[in-house]
């Protein structure tokens, strides 16, 4: 067999070791070394890739912080940057989301591409004249299946065999394991025999790195007016709300009477990211072409600048009250993670506000 055949058999006995009946600790770390050990032992090139270090990197810490604390945010966090760890394994310049879309992509197709990649290895090698390596599998695997089928007959129609043979424990041999074993063969050859569709990587490496102003039609409505009217609308909220912040919470005024830090911590984190991640969305959406080039809207891009630090200031307040909080419940799990949500936030802030002053000062 092949160097990538031994390394997906190996993988695939480390993913039923590892997480047959096993609860969530450090199986999932020591999977993902495994992964990435075999996936550079069969391109040793990768080690000179930032994206495929930073991948490995990221999948590794979020293995510790599974680790440390089971929660389902480390769990999804694990499996996006293996499905990126194993997409970046074989293009490299392909974007996030494509990469991301393909690694699901090639599990969930992992069992077509079996059958195909082994019809075609045989109808290969018969040409060749060499020996298929998957008759040699079943030269060795069918009278050893058929081998233990008879060992369990006898041993139920012959007590003296049984009584022989009891110490010898097979109970691994249920179907719920050799259930596993096949999903897990499946998942592991849909990551280290990763599989793209090539019509969508040729289309994604002729788009252009830049944007340029002839991409774009003319819009058949006024987007610079409407995100006008809009960042006007949002700018004036945030100054309001962050007026009253300066107002309750730096200037040592007090809460209002039936408002305390906890209220604000619980009910307003998850909605100030939401807003967020709606309010980048929409930036990124009218500034996608023509509006980069326009040079009648300074005001504009002066509103989205204001925006972004409204924002960060918003984000800091919150962290200002819910370390008030902190101070008078004590730490937990689910405290951290508001931390953890907060700091994402300001990040995805600065690095929009990096991006959008590059390309509208280039």
């Amino acid at each position: 067999m092949r160097k990538n055949d031994w390394l997906i058999l190996f993988c695939t006995f480390a993913f039923s070791f590892l997480f047959y009946q096993q609860g969530v600790g450090i199986n999932f770390l020591i999977f993902d070394l495994v992964l990435s050990s075999s996936l550079f032992i069969l391109n040793k090139e990768l080690i000179h890739d930032k994206k495929w270090i930073l991948s490995v990197a990221l999948s590794l810490i979020s293995g510790v912080f599974i680790l440390i604390h089971g929660s389902w945010l480390a769990f999804w966090a694990n499996l996006i940057s293996v499905l990126l760890l194993c997409a970046l394994s074989v293009n490299t310049r392909s974007s996030v989301l494509f990469n991301l879309f393909f690694g699901i992509y090639s599990i969930l197709s992992s069992g077509v591409f079996v059958v195909l990649n082994s019809i075609n290895s045989a109808i290969q090698k018969k040409k060749e004249g060499r020996k298929n390596n998957f008759l040699r599998i079943l030269t060795w695997l069918i009278p050893l299946v058929l081998g233990l089928v008879f060992f369990f007959i006898y041993k139920s129609a012959n007590p003296l065999f049984n009584n022989f043979t009891k110490k010898i424990n097979l109970d691994f041999l249920s179907a719920g394991w050799i259930g596993f074993t096949l999903l897990g063969f499946l998942i592991v050859y849909g990551m280290v025999r990763h599989q793209r569709i090539h019509a969508i990587d040729k289309w994604e490496n002729n788009l252009p790195l830049q944007l340029s102003e002839d991409l774009f039609l003319k819009q058949k409505w006024n987007e610079g007016k409407a995100a006008l009217l809009l960042f006007i609308l949002l700018n004036g909220m945030l100054l309001f709300i962050n007026i009253l912040d300066l107002n309750y919470l730096y200037l040592r005024s007090g809460m209002p009477e039936n408002v305390t830090h906890k209220q604000f911590v619980h009910n307003g984190v998850g909605t100030l990211v939401l807003s967020i991640l709606l309010g980048i969305s929409i930036i990124i959406y009218f500034f996608r072409g023509n509006l980069n080039f326009s040079k009648e809207n300074k005001f504009l891009k002066l509103l989205v600048y204001a925006w972004i630090f409204q924002n960060l200031f918003m984000i800091f307040s919150t962290l200002l009250r819910h370390n008030l909080y902190v101070f008078d419940a004590l730490l937990s799990y689910k405290r951290v993670l508001v931390y953890f949500w907060l700091a994402l936030s300001a990040g995805g802030l600065l690095i929009l506000f990096m991006g959008f002053k590059s390309v509208n000062s280039g």
